[in-house]
Formats: C-alpha cells, sequence, structure tokens
C-alpha cells in the first residue's frame, strides 16, 4: 500500500527527515481501567533532534471543537442524501467523514476518561522527552490534492541551524503490521520483555517502511 506524508528537509544545511509515517503507527494507552488510543501530532524532538511523533493529550475544548465539526457534518450528511443531483461517490464521503468524526470523539472521551490525573506535558512517542514542540503545516490539504510538489516552508526554524524547514511530499510503500506500542497513562513505553533483554528502543516499525524519493 501507498501513501502520501510529507519528508523535511533544511534549506540552508543537509538535514532530512523521512516522511512522517510515524503518525500512522497504532498506539494504546494501557491503564487497569481500560485502553484508548494514544493522541498524536507531529513534532521537533529536541532531544532526537528531528521529527517525530508527540503525544497531543485530550481537552475538553478539543471535545467541544469536535462537538461542533459533528453538527456540521451531521447537517451536510442531510443536505448530501436529500439532494437528488448529489452521486453516491459523495453521500459515502459525507458518511466516511462523519464515521470518522464520531470515532475522534469517542477517542477524545476515552483519554479524558483514562488520564484525569495527568499533570505533565505531552512527549515524544520515540524518545520519551518533553522537550518537544508541535509543528503544523498545511498537509491535509495537500494530500487531499494528491500534490507530491515540495520545498514549501512550513514557518519553522531549524534548531541550532536557524534554517527554514521544507516540507515535500513522498510516496511511502506501507507494509501491513498491525503490532500495537503501548503506554502507560503518563506517556511512558511499556516496553515488551524481549525488546528490554535486547536493548531495543521499539523503533521496530523503521524495518517496514520504505521511502519513494
Amino acid at each position: 500500500m501507498s501513501m502520501l506524508f510529507p519528508s523535511y528537509s533544511c534549506d540552508r544545511c543537509d538535514f532530512f527527515c523521512p516522511a512522517d509515517w510515524f503518525l500512522i503507527v497504532p498506539r494504546e494507552y494501557r491503564t487497569p481501567d481500560g485502553s484508548a488510543r494514544v493522541g498524536c501530532v507531529t513534532g521537533w524532538c529536541h532531544s532526537c533532534m528531528r521529527f517525530e511523533a508527540i503525544e497531543s493529550l485530550p481537552s475538553r475544548a478539543e471535545m467541544a471543537r469536535l462537538d461542533g465539526k459533528i453538527i456540521d457534518a451531521r447537517r451536510e450528511l442531510h443536505d448530501v442524501q436529500t439532494n437528488e443531483q448529489v452521486t453516491n461517490a459523495d453521500r459515502k464521503a459525507s458518511v466516511k467523514s462523519l464515521q470518522w468524526l464520531e470515532r475522534r470523539r469517542k477517542d477524545e472521551e476515552m483519554r479524558l476518561h483514562l488520564l484525569p490525573s495527568r499533570s505533565t506535558g505531552p512527549r515524544c512517542l520515540a524518545c520519551g522527552s518533553y522537550q518537544v514542540v508541535e509543528v503544523r503545516c498545511n498537509g491535509a490539504e495537500a494530500a487531499d490534492e494528491g500534490d507530491e510538489s515540495g520545498g514549501d516552508a512550513i514557518g519553522f526554524l531549524h534548531p541550532g541551524c536557524g534554517g527554514n524547514i521544507l516540507s515535500q511530499w513522498a510516496g511511502v510503500r506501507v507494509a501491513p503490521r498491525r503490532e500495537t506500542l503501548e503506554y502507560d497513562i503518563d506517556g511512558t513505553r511499556i516496553m515488551p520483555v524481549a525488546n528490554r533483554a535486547e536493548g531495543n528502543d521499539g523503533r521496530w516499525w523503521h524495518r517496514f517502511f520504505k521511502q519513494s524519493r
């Protein structure tokens, strides 16, 4: 399976960070009270000195935002279902969009339930560092359009270098692998016994993704 993801480079030095396929790696918080999907976003980790997946912690504000988007999606679905000029493909797309938002809201609600006492900030999901900053770029729109043109500045300066970080869309071949990475409620990776014995940092997924450049 091939998917589009942005990769990152610097316009001042030879820094290059492969496409952020790390966001699709399945992760879950595990607690005695249950489990919940780990929310994650692209961010810069000052310990790893590269882009990694960082935690996106739950909030009431995000719940309210999702509630508003779900209301809009339901209204849109009603409009397309009652419009005879709308194609079946568009109707199916509206249904999938609503279902995706409802899953997002359910995940956010479960995280709020499991992490009520979490007082620390988001962590790097690769190394556990708190020295992270979320980095946003207009990737969703480009991905929807299948845009592979690159070299767009994302408004983030390369730490220690000062150059502009550029994003470029790249095709990534993703081999199916459904093993889930587990974390406790503080965002600490729960390492399998075999990995701890071998000194494995848990980045097994690097072997299962190949970037097309």
